[in-house]
C-alpha cells in the first residue's frame, strides 16, 4: 500500500473517467475496442510506475520464487491471447511446469494454471463490457476455437454463461 499525491490522483481519476466514458458509450467507434484497451493499459502502466516510485522494490532483492513470478507474469500479458497452458510458460522460461506452478503458489497464492484462469476472466469481463462487442467475438478475441468452448470456461469460472452475465442474471 501507498498514498499518492494530488496530481497523480488528479491523473488516474482522468483516466478513469474516460475509460467510463468509452464504456458507457452508445456511439459504435470503429477503433473503440481498441481505445478502451489502449486507456486500461494506460491506467496500469501508470500504476505500476506509481507502485515503482514509492515501494522502490528491485528485482534484485527479490527472492528468487518471486522472481519467477515476475516473469511469468511478463509472459503472461504478453501471450495470454494465444497461449493459454502452463506448459507453454514454463518452457519459455527453462523450468518443468510443476515448478512454475508450486513457486507462484508460493510466490502469490495461486497456481500458474489459476492465474491464466483469472486472467482471461478478467479479460473476458473488460470485452464483454464494450457495447458492440457479443460472446463469440470475444471468444475470438481471446483466442478459444470456437464460442462453446469460451461458454463452457466462463461457465466453470462463474457459474453462469456469458449471456446470463451479459443479462445481468
Amino acid at each position: 500500500h501507498f498514498q499518492i499525491d494530488e496530481t497523480e490522483m488528479v491523473e488516474l481519476w482522468g483516466m478513469a473517467e474516460l475509460l467510463k466514458l468509452r464504456l458507457d458509450a452508445k456511439a459504435n467507434y470503429s477503433h473503440n475496442q481498441q481505445i478502451i484497451h489502449h486507456l486500461f493499459l494506460s491506467m496500469v502502466y501508470t500504476l505500476a510506475g506509481l507502485s515503482e516510485k514509492y515501494n522502490r522494490i528491485k528485482l534484485h532483492n527479490l527472492s528468487g520464487a518471486d522472481r519467477i513470478t515476475i516473469e511469468y507474469l511478463e509472459l503472461l500479458f504478453r501471450y495470454i491471447k494465444s497461449q493459454k497452458t502452463v506448459m507453454f510458460y514454463a518452457s519459455e522460461m527453462g523450468i518443468t511446469a510443476k515448478h512454475l506452478s508450486e513457486t507462484v503458489k508460493q510466490s502469490c497464492g495461486y497456481t500458474a494454471g489459476q492465474i491464466i484462469d483469472l486472467t482471461l476472466m478478467a479479460e473476458a469481463k473488460i470485452l464483454l463490457a464494450i457495447p458492440g462487442n457479443n460472446i463469440n467475438k470475444t471468444a475470438r478475441e481471446l483466442g478459444f476455437s470456437d464460442q462453446y468452448s469460451f461458454s463452457k470456461f466462463f461457465k466453470r469460472m462463474t457459474g453462469k454463461s456469458p449471456t446470463d452475465y451479459l443479462n445481468g442474471g
